[in-house]
């Protein structure tokens, strides 16, 4: 064997180690550390784009932000996507979206909804009000990475029927089923602040569907909710007490 060919040869296996020290991301399977190479990245705060800088992320935290190198540490046994060419952004949140396997009696897959979602960005959905035995499934597969769809934080409904011992137990057992938070809808002032409190004693935020009749944005201001959806009640708060309109006011 030739000196020349014998140091080629070096070479060409030191290529071919450092390639195999790096793997590409695989399906489903999410990797101890993965890195986003030489990528232009949008940081969110309103600031140009920077870059092209490295993204290396450990146990699917963002660990930390490099100019680029490829003899660099992190990505050693690293899952690598190459990032030129291409912007990296913060994954949007759907605030408001509702898990649904048929649309007007027709069924629709919930993989259709989770890859629309995805190809628009987003990558967690808040999902306040969908068949929670469904939802549940969806969320736990999402978590385990069986399947391809955002991370899925689900809002069960709180009901105000009972008595007040009733609510609170109905509360704690949406927790104890998964709910991460509560989606209230047409509950009298009284009973809302029963279910915010309980709410608030088992770390569960609100998601407040408010309506003129039973409350306004200065009760939920006062009890904590940590949204309102839609928009009702808010010019009504404005205006003191809880009015009552006739259901057909505009």
């Amino acid at each position: 064997m030739s000196k020349k060919f014998f140091i080629i040869s070096v070479i060409a296996l030191g290529i071919f180690a450092a390639q195999a020290q790096n793997q590409a991301p695989q399906h489903a399977k999410r990797a101890d550390q993965l890195v986003i190479t030489n990528a232009m990245m949008i940081d969110g705060l309103g600031t140009p784009a920077e870059g092209p800088v490295d993204i290396v992320i450990k146990q699917n935290r963002i660990a930390s932000i490099n100019r680029p190198r490829r003899d660099a540490d992190y990505l050693k046994n690293a899952a690598v996507i190459d990032g030129t060419d291409k912007y990296v952004l913060p994954g949007f949140i759907n605030m408001h979206g509702h898990l649904q396997d048929e649309r007007a009696g027709k069924p629709q897959p919930f993989e259709y909804q989770q890859k629309l979602w995805l190809g628009c960005g987003i990558t967690t959905i808040r999902d306040v009000g969908s068949d929670v035995e469904k939802a549940l499934v969806q969320k736990q597969k999402s978590a385990a990475n069986a399947i391809v769809a955002p991370r899925i934080w689900l809002y069960m409904w709180a009901s105000g029927a009972g008595t007040e011992a009733e609510i609170r137990a109905r509360i704690r057992e949406l927790k104890a089923k998964g709910a991460d938070g509560l989606k209230c809808h047409q509950l009298d002032r009284d009973t809302y602040t029963i279910v915010a409190d309980e709410a608030r004693n088992n770390g569960l935020k609100i998601a407040h569907h408010v309506g003129i009749e039973d409350a306004n944005a200065w009760d939920d201001a006062a009890l904590g909710t940590a949204s309102i959806e839609h928009w009702y009640g808010v010019p009504d708060a404005a205006l003191e007490g809880v009015q009552h309109f006739p259901p057909e006011f505009n």
